[in-house]
């Protein structure tokens, strides 16, 4: 058994992308924008049990996800990637993070496993099909906008008294960046963190600001 604790300040990197964001249709894809080749690079410490006795574990660790393939129907979006960051959760040195889907649905990001991701993926390409209990309560990921004070998660776990396994949006501390002695514009950015008893998981979002004449090359 691998017990996972995460320090994980990553670095996401959102490129620009070109293609017309369906706002009225997935308004979760203003926030995530899952375009197919959009890629996000996640840098962060961990720290895991090796199951043996007082053996603990750290690795600096990054991970690339990547969008490879995307469908949409009606309401939902369906973004393939290319290792998905849970995948850091239960990490072992020298595995691979598990490959897998985010479903979009109105302001709600669900993952999906590599199995769910084919399950999911042939129902909405069947025209037949109603999609009808398409995705499961323990598979929501993000629920935006992530305000301070938030909490979402598994809904079996959201009730839970000791505040365990859900995700909580915290208020964020001031961030800055310097460049050449000088000390940049504060830089946008929430905090995540889910107390996943005796680990726990901490993730920083921050908005990478672009010049204002960036073309996405």
């Amino acid at each position: 058994m691998y017990i996972t604790v995460l320090v994980w300040l990553p670095t996401i990197l959102c490129p620009i992308t070109v293609q017309p964001i369906p706002d009225d249709d997935v308004p979760a894809l203003r926030f995530f924008p899952l375009f197919k080749e959009n890629v996000w690079t996640y840098q962060g410490k961990i720290r895991w049990a090796t199951g043996r006795p007082n053996e603990v574990r750290k690795e600096q660790l990054t991970l690339r996800m990547e969008v490879t393939e995307t469908y949409q129907r009606g309401v939902v979006w369906f973004a393939r990637i290319k290792i998905h960051p849970s995948g850091a959760w239960w990490y072992e040195s020298g595995t691979a993070p598990d490959l897998g889907a985010y479903l979009c649905v109105g302001y709600q990001v669900y993952a999906l496993n590599e199995q769910r991701t084919t399950e999911v993926l042939h129902r909405l390409q069947d025209p037949q099909d109603s999609l009808v209990g398409l995705v499961q309560g323990d598979e929501l990921e993000f629920d935006f906008p992530l305000l301070p004070g938030k909490q979402f998660g598994e809904v079996t776990q959201i009730t839970r008294e000791d505040g365990g396994y859900q995700w909580k949006v915290l208020a964020p501390s001031p961030t800055t960046r310097s460049s050449a002695g000088k000390e940049l514009e504060p830089i946008e950015s929430v905090e995540l963190f889910n107390d996943t008893l005796p680990g726990h998981i901490r993730l920083r979002f921050e908005n990478e600001v672009l010049p204002k004449n960036w073309t996405g090359a």
